[in-house]
């Protein structure tokens, strides 16, 4: 690539060599245009102490285009689905030097943001980003380990790690989150209903129903017409505890996502064309009755 740093004033580039040769692990410092349109791109110090430049994810509503996407992919960036727009694209670099080129470049060659003499720089850390993402991956694994148990396979995972389980006409998510300053959270769901007619009535049964319970809540997602039906688990996991819940959700589900349907209309689980074979649980497992 060719040397574009001459595109900022040497005192500029001279005061963004000296920002990122200070970068420690997990900083990274973000750098835009005063003037033109907001773009963004962080020079990033990962773990290794290696330097790269990230495009920071975006809000699923603005996507990249393709066209910048294919240009990235050109000029050596990467990203681990490009399809997701709230993945980075990232590319490494060897040095300070080479950080500063490649930013000029791809905001000028890319995105055609011009350069002048002044810029926006935030500084800022990923450690505890970094920290949440290990014990996520700690937390998924053990996750794992406790539905290896419980089934006779280990469920697939979609797209951002969560366990994806059909059972007879629907199929339940396990989604391990992780909360900083708080404990491991699970949560465990169905979607029972979609393109259900919204209106105020389905609002008010769906609260009085909830008030019935005692494990487990309806939610009325009103944006994309869907009900769901979900229960919250919190610190360690047992067999026990996560099964009794796939078995709330499951048995919950199959009670009332009929009758939601002929109340509100729309479509369940079963009308989807769905062939995934039912999972069953491991002969003797406790805490689950012959509906799973």
């Amino acid at each position: 690539m060719p040397d574009t740093s001459a595109a900022l004033p040497p005192t500029v580039n001279e005061f963004l060599l000296d920002q990122i040769g200070r970068l420690t692990a997990f900083d990274f410092v973000s750098v835009g245009s005063a003037s033109g349109p907001f773009l963004a791109l962080e020079v990033y110090k990962n773990e290794a102490d290696g330097l790269e430049v990230r495009i920071p994810p975006r809000a699923p509503a603005m996507p990249l285009p393709e066209p910048n996407k294919t240009a990235l992919a050109e000029a050596g960036f990467s990203v681990n689905d490009a399809t997701r727009p709230q993945e980075p694209w990232i590319r490494s670099v060897a040095d300070p030097e080479a950080a500063i080129e490649v930013i000029v470049s791809t905001l000028t060659g890319i995105f055609g943001i011009g350069i002048d003499g002044e810029i926006n720089l935030v500084h800022g850390n990923r450690r505890a980003e970094h920290e949440v993402a290990q014990q996520l991956e700690a937390y998924r694994a053990k996750i794992e380990t406790v539905l290896s148990e419980i089934f006779s396979k280990t469920p697939a995972q979609d797209s951002e790690g969560d366990f994806i389980l059909p059972f007879e006409h629907m199929q339940i998510t396990v989604a391990p989150r992780i909360v900083p300053g708080a404990p491991p959270v699970l949560r465990v769901f169905a979607i029972t209903n979609t393109e259900v007619t919204v209106a105020p009535e389905l609002g008010l049964f769906l609260a009085r129903l909830n008030f019935g319970m005692m494990f487990g809540r309806f939610a009325l997602d009103a944006e994309n017409a869907a009900i769901w039906f979900d229960e919250t688990l919190v610190g360690d996991i047992s067999q026990e505890n996560l099964g009794f819940t796939l078995n709330l959700v499951a048995q919950t589900t199959s009670q009332w996502d009929k009758q939601l349907q002929q109340m509100f209309g729309g479509k369940v689980h079963a009308d989807r064309g769905k062939d995934e074979l039912p999972l069953q649980p491991k002969p003797g497992f406790a805490g689950y009755n012959g509906y799973l």
